[in-house]
């Protein structure tokens, strides 16, 4: 009963770039302003991205995509997040 994780194919890589904002600490609504879509376009990538590596939370998400090497690319420039 455990949760289905994914390979990094599986995920668009709009959902990988939106998790390394999750990751990095960005709010949903700092990522989308920073990807310029909307914010409702940002938490739908997110929940995705959830959906997909079978993450209940963000930071779980985060957590199995880290271990698991998904975030290698489109990670985002320090200088691009908001306080």
């Amino acid at each position: 009963m455990g949760r289905k994780r994914t390979d990094n194919r599986s995920l668009s890589n709009r959902q990988r770039q939106c998790l390394a904002y999750i990751a990095a600490g960005y709010t949903v609504q700092a990522l989308a302003h920073a990807l310029g879509i909307s914010d409702r376009t940002a938490h739908y990538h997110v929940s995705s991205a959830k959906k997909k590596i079978g993450a209940a939370t963000r930071d779980q998400a985060v957590l199995i995509a880290t271990t698991s090497n998904l975030l290698t690319s489109s990670q985002p420039e320090e200088q691009d997040q908001m306080e």
